[in-house]
């Protein structure tokens, strides 16, 4: 008994100092390229976008998406449509899209060629009482 409870302290021991050196590493790692935050969200395009360069091209990009119910009148069922969004020549593609449904955090990534990003949010339901409050941000490698 006293062998185990013995290694059981070691071991939360060591994970104490290792766990936060491997987060510190990953966020190391990564460079945030757009953060969003909004209230009462059910379809607008993000007001900030950001440019893959060529040097970049075919570099994976995540977006880390969070969101609340905005009022009891949003179903829990409900969704969140987020999109990431390429500007062409003419109009827009989208490149991306990830569904995040009620109360919920996330992420999604896509790799992305050289060109102008944004993200565009929607209701799956396009009812102006289905809203949400949001935040999150977009990252690539270093």
């Amino acid at each position: 008994m006293k062998k185990t409870l013995k290694f059981l302290s070691f071991t939360l021991l060591a994970f104490s100092f290792i766990l936060p050196q491997v987060v510190r590493i990953v966020h190391a790692n990564t460079t945030t390229v757009l953060t969003y935050n909004g209230t009462g969200i059910h379809n607008l395009r993000s007001v900030n976008e950001w440019t893959v360069t060529a040097a970049q091209n075919g570099t994976r990009f995540t977006v880390h998406h969070s969101q609340t119910r905005y009022n009891a009148n949003t179903a829990t069922s409900t969704q969140m449509r987020v999109h990431i969004i390429r500007n062409a020549f003419i109009g827009s593609t989208t490149e991306a899209t990830s569904n995040f449904t009620g109360t919920t955090s996330g992420t999604f990534a896509s790799d992305l060629r050289a060109g102008t990003y944004w993200l565009h949010f929607s209701t799956v339901n396009v009812s102006n009482i289905q809203r949400f409050n949001i935040s999150g941000s977009v990252t690539r490698p270093r």
